[in-house]
């Protein structure tokens, strides 16, 4: 068999040469993206039995929190009755590395937003990027301590704080984190009592 060559230009090849380097970084950042997967697989499985399973109602125990938190850039602790001590403990070991935090349906009310944007406000330049906290019991006292805090992340933001218990006292604080924070990029509010007022607040 012959195969015949076709002479290329010189911007053919040079256009040739930057297709195969795209290939290359998106074969690199899979590898490194299944390395991470890997790792946080093999993590997952090394922690004791007993820290994926929710205790009672009082939820996890310090020392179980601290082995979930431990290095992990996502996780998930949804439906696990932590309520605000839990949520409390939950802050205690947040790190700047975290990335995803899903408290999901777990009784957190203001005690527990409170100390979330405490320990949130200490971890200048955070890599959060999502934060669920929908189906809790935050009033207006939490979400105007959290809302603040949030407006300083400089990573693009999501934030889930559906069905909750806040209502048009919070629309200011919300306000004026979506006009400050150039990072807001997700917005989640349904099923709150913010009112047509409240409404009207944020949209402005």
């Amino acid at each position: 068999r012959f195969v015949a060559f076709v002479p290329m230009s010189a911007e053919q090849i040079a256009s040739a040469k930057e297709r195969v380097q795209i290939a290359r970084d998106a074969l690199n950042n899979a590898q490194a993206e299944l390395q991470r997967l890997e790792q946080a697989a093999a993590a997952a499985e090394a922690m004791p039995t007993q820290a994926l399973e929710a205790k009672d109602e009082t939820g996890y125990s310090e020392a179980e929190l601290a082995v979930i938190l431990k290095d992990q850039d996502d996780v998930c602790l949804d439906s696990r009755n932590l309520g605000d001590h839990g949520a409390v403990s939950v802050a205690a070991h947040l790190h700047s590395e975290l990335k995803r935090l899903s408290l999901t349906n777990n009784s957190i009310g203001d005690d527990g937003a409170q100390a979330l944007s405490e320990k949130l406000h200490e971890l200048q330049g955070s890599k959060l990027k999502r934060l669920r906290l929908d189906h809790n019991t935050i009033g207006d006292t939490g979400m105007k301590s959290l809302a603040p805090v949030l407006g300083l992340l400089t990573t693009e933001l999501g934030l889930n704080v559906s069905h909750n218990s806040f209502g048009s006292g919070s629309a200011s604080s919300l306000a004026e984190m979506i006009q400050e924070s150039k990072t807001i990029a997700e917005l989640h509010l349904t099923g709150n009592q913010i009112g047509f007022d409240g409404v009207w607040a944020i949209l402005q």
